[in-house]
């Protein structure tokens, strides 16, 4: 019972921060405002949060989790790359899931996203797919002669950027078309698109 109440005052302290970030800056909400929004007292808010801004980072450490069940390049290393259907299959699910988890919650990222560097959800899922990454290729420090740290500013700077503009955008696509988007971007090469289309536009 303890366990439960607990869950649902966190419940109340996040939606009620969350909605006046949607009006406020961080900077000008204070304890009394989330407290009156969650309608508890501030003592209780101390209880579970020692000021906004850890209150953010744990709102940003849950989403994080809930992205990272999906993000598990360790099954891409273990499917036998022999069969290219079932690869292709799991690859494009990777990006499917993780847009729906999003989509479940997109005005929080909205919100998150808006704040720019205040907050750190952008650095916090570079890290996961740097932890993805280097799990499903064993630590190397290279990819094809590309230094893994370039190769993973690359990959995570266009898959973050390319989710940020998508929750921004007020004329959005779905989650299905994102999702062939980015598996079309990442499995054939913005270059290989590019040369593609020009000799089309030749032809």
């Amino acid at each position: 019972m303890e366990d439960r109440r607990k869950k649902k005052t966190r419940k109340a302290i996040h939606e009620a921060f969350i909605n006046l970030l949607k009006q406020y800056d961080i900077e000008t909400i204070t304890i009394q405002q989330i407290a009156d929004e969650a309608d508890i007292n501030r003592a209780t808010f101390y209880k579970h949060y020692e000021d906004k801004y850890i209150l953010l980072n744990t709102i940003e450490d849950n989403e994080v989790n809930h992205i990272n069940q999906y993000m598990n390049y360790q099954q891409v290393k273990e499917t036998e790359f022999n069969n290219q259907a079932s690869l292709n299959q799991l690859v494009e699910n990777i990006p499917k899931n993780i847009m729906k988890t999003i989509l479940n919650n997109i005005e929080l990222y909205e919100v998150l996203f808006k704040m720019n560097r205040v907050s750190t959800l952008e650095n916090k899922m570079a890290d996961v797919i740097s932890n993805n990454l280097k799990m499903a290729l064993g630590e190397k420090d290279s990819i094809s002669n590309i230094q893994f740290r370039y190769f993973h500013a690359y990959v995570s700077g266009a898959m973050i950027n390319i989710i940020k503009l998508w929750v921004l955008d007020e004329q959005r696509i779905s989650a299905d078309q994102l999702t062939e988007t980015i598996f079309d971007i990442a499995y054939h090469g913005p270059l290989k698109l590019i040369l593609s289309e020009m000799s089309h536009a030749t032809d």
